[in-house]
């Protein structure tokens, strides 16, 4: 085989050397000690869009954003006459059209066989990718230490809010105990079951979180009937509107099948727990459920499903973090109707679980309207 000719291998190589300088994946420019750019490469232009006429003669460190600019002549110029070298050094360049490059430069002094400076090598990398990851792990970190500062503060309340019913049931046990009235023991029953109702909602909320969180729960799906769930929640909460004087009311679109497919347990717990948070903090007027149907098709509808009061509302700082954990909106409101703050979480999640998602309105004195829609099999009767 005839090899070609030392020449032309030569060329070769030379003209591959200039491809890669022109087309390597980092800029590369060239500037006299003062900065005065001689020489970039086509990847470093095709970055900031500047032709290679508007680039030669202007000094680097004048592409620098002004901040950068000012550190390259107090701190970067300096340091690299001194030691010749400088690594890793993230600045903000001017493209032509005003936005800005995020780049790490890294930059290598030339000198004469007299020592004398003659070049500075700059190596850019672009770095937008980079700082957008920074900025990612930045925010993960702030959602990380916020997340264990609630933490901390649910903790901290759950130890009060247990302790309140705990300490009531050992004063009521004790009058128990040297009680003779019936009336007294009766009260004291009362008393009993009410406190022992609070500590295990307390300790409920806080073991189903755990589990969401841990992915331990399943959505089962099963034959249910709609109209029948409703009846059995409202009858449930019947007693509590009853007491508060509240007028509790439901509707359930006609349209809506008489049986669907779906996981009523968990669909009743987020009905449930709207339903008991509307009735906690609301002092007066009107509790409604209403289910409305969207759409159907041959074997599915889409509904929504509503909860609305007439209760105290939410303040507007406090909507954007209503559902997330350990959040439980205006202190003053949390201290003055308790609660562990996790109602809401854990029925965001059920409800992200069957296909839908929480969603909520509310002005303070106003009321609250929380609602979500779901799309569920619909059961021929025969079934």
């Amino acid at each position: 085989m005839t090899q070609p000719e030392p020449t032309a291998v030569r060329a070769l190589l030379d003209e591959d050397l200039a491809e890669l300088f022109e087309h390597a994946p980092a800029g590369y420019v060239s500037t006299f000690p003062d900065g005065t750019i001689v020489r970039v490469n086509q990847t470093f232009r095709d970055w900031t869009g500047f032709a290679p006429e508007e680039l030669t003669g202007r000094r680097l460190q004048d592409l620098f954003s002004m901040p950068g600019r000012i550190y390259y002549e107090t701190h970067l110029g300096p340091l690299l006459a001194m030691q010749g070298s400088l690594s890793e050094v993230a600045v903000d360049i001017a493209r032509r059209d005003g936005t800005l490059l995020p780049a790490l430069v890294n930059a290598l002094q030339k000198r004469g066989a007299d020592g004398k400076p003659l070049l500075h090598r700059f190596t850019v990398f672009n770095a937008t990718e980079r700082r957008r990851y920074e900025r990612q792990l930045l925010e993960a970190r702030r959602e990380a230490e916020r997340a264990l500062r609630a933490k901390a503060e649910l903790l901290a309340m759950l130890s009060h809010d247990v302790r309140t019913p705990l300490t009531a049931i050992l004063a009521v046990a004790s009058l128990l105990e040297g009680s003779q009235s019936e009336q007294d023991k009766r009260e004291a029953v009362r008393i009993l079951r009410s406190s022992a109702s609070s500590a295990v909602r307390l300790v409920e909320s806080v073991l189903e979180h755990s589990q969401l969180e841990a992915g331990v729960f399943v959505v089962h799906a099963a034959p249910f009937g709609l109209r029948a769930l409703v009846e059995e929640l409202v009858a449930s909460l019947a007693p509590l509107a009853s007491g508060k004087n509240i007028a509790l009311r439901h509707e359930v679109d006609a349209r809506v099948p008489e049986r669907l497919l779906g996981d009523a347990t968990k669909l009743g717990q987020v009905l449930g727990n709207l339903l008991g948070n509307a009735l906690k903090f609301t002092e007066s007027g009107t509790v409604a459920l209403a289910i409305e149907r969207l759409a159907e098709r041959r074997d599915e509808v889409d509904v929504r499903m509503r909860v609305t009061d007439t209760g105290i509302g939410i303040p507007a700082r406090a909507l954007p973090t209503i559902f997330e954990e350990y959040s439980r909106g205006d202190e003053a409101t949390a201290r003055r109707y308790g609660g562990s703050g996790l109602g809401l979480a854990i029925s965001r999640r059920l409800v992200q679980a069957m296909g839908g998602e929480l969603q909520v309105r509310s002005r303070v004195g106003e009321g609250s309207e929380f609602w979500f829609e779901l799309t569920l099999a619909a059961v021929p009767p025969a079934e």
